[in-house]
């Protein structure tokens, strides 16, 4: 299955989102940006759901 299928957010529209915001990146860029961003919040994510069954034991 195709990663990006699962993603809201596609590269063009980061490419387009960030230039509005006046950082220019090439769509290669956007899509390298979008992996680190989606890395970090399934991390996130799964650190919270860690840090919430720890708290449920004590």
């Amino acid at each position: 299955m195709d990663i990006n299928k699962k993603r809201k957010v596609k590269p063009e529209d980061a490419v387009r989102i960030l230039k509005e915001h006046g950082t220019i990146v090439i769509l290669e860029e956007a899509q390298i940006i979008l992996n680190l961003s989606y890395d970090f919040a399934r991390i996130a994510v799964a650190q919270q759901k860690r840090e919430n069954k720890i708290s449920e034991k004590a």
